[in-house]
């Protein structure tokens, strides 16, 4: 996977994130996974993103000599181009920030993209509850989003209206959120400016083609399948079929969702 890059627009705020999640609610220790997420923030626009996934790919582009060479062996050891692949999900979600448009994609084999609109997030804010994160002065506040209760603690002195993944419509930015069954949590670990753009961030708008179109839903059924019977997702999203004449089933991977769609807000 090759990803866009563009120079000509400035991040006017890049935020880092750690995002904590727990994959299996059902086994006793309810063990939490880790992964680093980047939010850049542009003009009328935003990019979120996991920091793997780029640095692995900036790290391919400063190696395509050594790339090419393993290709031209003719025969390539999964191994030796593990450095350079980005091995989680590759998820990239653009917000249009001025539209509350929000397209979300999955990088796989395949490309799968949907759009949503106006998601409505009512946010209350909860009185007298203030206390200082990362040496900024924040407040909390409370929405309830697809089935999932959410509590965010934000800050004034970042200049920002828009957060990690689908979060959005705070006089501030996010400086912690988490759900209140404590599966997941995004907190802040450093904010840069002014940055060079990495993302052209009409990638999963401009080019249809490339990805199929899906609903949201379809999106959530899709990663379910992921995580639940990776044999049939390979054969009947991905088109891969491995002549084994006594395959070895996976076992599955329990998935939690972050949003329920069949739950109103």
């Amino acid at each position: 996977m090759s990803y866009a890059m563009q120079d000509s627009l400035p991040i006017l705020l890049r935020l880092y994130y750690k995002h904590l999640y727990v994959p299996d609610t059902t086994n006793g220790n309810r063990q939490a996974r880790r992964e680093m997420m980047v939010l850049d923030i542009l003009k009328d626009s935003a990019v979120f993103y996991p920091k793997e996934m780029v640095d692995k790919e900036l790290l391919a582009r400063a190696n395509k000599d050594k790339i090419d060479a393993i290709y031209a062996t003719g025969v390539v050891n999964g191994a030796d181009l593990a450095p350079y692949r980005y091995q989680g999900l590759e998820i990239l979600m653009t917000k249009n920030t001025a539209r509350n448009q929000f397209w979300f994609a999955l990088y796989s084999l395949k490309s799968f993209q949907y759009t949503e609109e106006s998601l409505l997030q009512k946010w209350d804010l909860v009185p007298d509850s203030i206390k200082t994160i990362l040496g900024y002065k924040c407040y909390l506040a409370r929405t309830t989003f697809r089935g999932r209760t959410w509590e965010a603690w934000f800050t004034y002195d970042i200049p920002a209206t828009t957060g990690p993944w689908k979060f959005h419509g705070l006089p501030g930015a996010i400086v912690r959120v988490k759900d209140t069954r404590n599966h997941f949590l995004y907190e802040l670990t450093g904010v840069e400016s002014n940055l060079p753009f990495l993302f052209d961030v009409s990638l999963i708008s401009s080019q249809p083609e490339k990805a199929k179109k899906v609903t949201a839903a379809e999106m959530q059924d899709i990663l379910k399948l992921f995580f639940e019977d990776i044999s049939t997702f390979n054969r009947s999203l991905m088109n891969l079929y491995i002549d084994n004449p006594n395959p070895v089933k996976a076992p599955p991977r329990y998935y939690n969702p972050m949003e329920f769609f069949d739950k109103p807000n």
